[in-house]
C-alpha cells in the first residue's frame, strides 16, 4: 500500500505541475496578439504612402510592384486568418471545482466508513484522472493554436518581405529612372 501511496503522490504532483503548465500555455497566444496588429499596422503605412504612387512607375516597374502588393494583400490576409484562427475559442478541460471536490471528498469518507478504508486513495486517483484528461486534452488544443500562431508568423514575414520588395521596387525604378534622364524623384 506505501508503494502505491508514494505512486500516486508522485502522479499527482507530475500530473498537476503539467497541468498548471498547460494552462498558462493557453495565454501565450494573446500575448502574440500585438506583435501582428503592430507589423500588420506598419506595413499598412508604408504601402499606403507607396500605393498612392504607384500609378507613376514604368510598365515593367508598375507590374513587379503590383505583383509585390499581391504578395502583401496575400500574406496580410493570411496572417490575419490564421491568427484568428488560433485565438478561436476552445473547449479546456479543468479539474472539479473546490466545492465539487469538496462534495467527493465528502462521499468517500462515507464510502471509506462503510467500508472500513481510507478514502485518501481514492480522492487522489480521482484527482490524477482529472489532471491526465484535462491536460491531454488541453496540450491538444495548445499544440493546434502553436501551430496556427506559426503559420500566421509565416505569413506575417512573407507580408514583410513583399512590404520590402515592393519598396525596393519602387526605389530602383526610381533610380533607374534618374540614371537613364526619365523622370525624378
Amino acid at each position: 500500500m506505501a508503494a502505491d501511496k508514494e505512486l500516486l503522490d508522485y502522479l499527482e504532483k507530475t500530473f498537476a505541475d503539467a497541468y498548471r503548465k498547460e494552462i498558462d500555455q493557453e495565454e501565450n497566444i494573446w500575448r502574440s496578439l500585438p506583435f501582428f496588429a503592430a507589423t500588420l499596422a506598419l506595413e499598412l503605412a508604408v504601402i499606403s504612402a507607396i500605393g498612392v504612387r504607384i500609378g507613376e512607375l514604368p510598365n515593367f516597374w508598375f507590374w513587379m510592384a503590383s505583383l509585390g502588393l499581391a504578395l502583401v494583400a496575400l500574406g496580410s490576409v493570411g496572417a490575419v486568418v490564421w491568427v484568428a484562427a488560433a485565438i478561436y475559442p476552445a473547449k479546456f478541460k479543468y479539474v472539479a471545482t473546490e466545492p465539487g471536490l469538496l462534495l467527493y471528498a465528502a462521499n468517500m469518507v462515507e464510502v471509506a466508513e462503510m467500508l472500513d478504508t481510507k478514502p485518501m486513495m481514492a480522492l487522489k486517483v480521482e484527482l490524477v484522472r482529472q489532471y491526465a484528461a484535462a491536460t491531454d486534452n488541453n496540450r491538444n488544443i495548445n499544440q493546434k493554436r502553436a501551430w496556427r500562431r506559426t503559420v500566421a508568423g509565416l505569413f506575417t514575414l512573407l507580408s514583410v518581405l513583399a512590404t520590402v520588395g515592393v519598396v525596393a521596387i519602387f526605389l530602383l525604378s526610381k533610380l533607374t529612372a534618374s540614371a537613364a534622364g526619365g523622370y525624378h524623384v
